[in-house]
């Protein structure tokens, strides 16, 4: 079995990457289509939410209760934004911009406190970028959380009544950009669901489409039977190198993730 990497040098042997067993399958001319919302960069959204963005966790109650006063509107949860080191601050803002930037949403209105590091109008200001509908607003600077709720809901209902009058579009199933999150694995993740998951992602693949598999951590154990299905040993050395990498900084807070993932030890 080839070496992946050393406890020390986080070197991967030359030989797990070498192209030889790449099965790529034939791609299909698909004339599937589906409906879709098409965003100003082109890509199409299968939703066309209002998206309430909390920029700390000190925003969160306020863009949760806009939310679920709007028809249309959804909100994510962010347990970050504060007392962050530079390096992770950048990280928190960057991952919030580009959840706006999905295409699934098609309007945002930025919730923030007022003092958090994540700055609100920065982050509202990288989002207008996309060309999409975006507004910022402050619990400090509206006066409070309850009118703070009450500007968010006005603004978030405005983009709402907007959004409704785009009438979807056809577009071709090469369009479709699948996104696969691990809610939890149990005892038939590997019998049914994590197999099922892959079939629906070659058939996507192969009409065109893309499909993307986070958490990294997952992938630690199989990096190399994985960068040899890469579609060249470039990219299967990328694989490597980002699992190898996500090891390492879990190592230097002093965790070691490769024995499981689960309480219990590997299943």
């Amino acid at each position: 079995m080839a070496t992946m990497c050393t406890s020390t040098m986080w070197k991967v042997n030359a030989d797990v990457v070498t192209g030889n067993n790449i099965k790529q399958g034939k791609m299909i001319m698909s004339n599937e289509t589906f409906l879709g919302f098409r965003r100003p960069d082109g890509r199409f959204g299968i939703r066309n939410y209002v998206l309430i963005l909390p920029t700390s966790v000190c925003a969160n109650k306020v863009a949760r209760d806009i939310a679920r006063q709007v028809k249309g509107a959804t909100w994510v949860n962010n347990d970050f934004g504060c007392c962050q080191v530079a390096g992770d601050a950048r990280l928190t803002e960057k991952t919030l911009i580009n959840v706006a930037n999905n295409p699934n949403v098609g309007a945002i209105v930025v919730v923030g406190l007022g003092c958090e590091g994540a700055e609100p109008l920065r982050i509202a200001e990288e989002i207008t970028a996309f060309g999409k509908p975006t507004s910022c607003i402050t619990i400090q600077e509206e006066g409070g959380t309850l009118k703070c709720q009450a500007r968010g809901i006005s603004l978030a209902r405005d983009y709402a009544q907007q959004l409704s009058m785009q009438k979807p579009q056809q577009a071709p199933v090469s369009e479709l950009l699948l996104a696969m999150e691990c809610g939890g694995s149990d005892t038939t993740s590997g019998l049914a669901s994590n197999p099922s998951c892959g079939v629906a992602s070659d058939k996507l693949i192969r009409c065109g489409g893309s499909s993307i598999l986070s958490e990294t951590t997952e992938f630690i154990g199989a990096e190399h039977v994985m960068a040899k299905r890469a579609v060249t040993p470039e990219v299967g050395q990328q694989l490597i190198d980002l699992v190898v990498g996500c090891e390492a900084r879990a190592k230097a807070l002093g965790e070691d993730i490769r024995g499981g993932t689960a309480d219990a030890g590997q299943y």
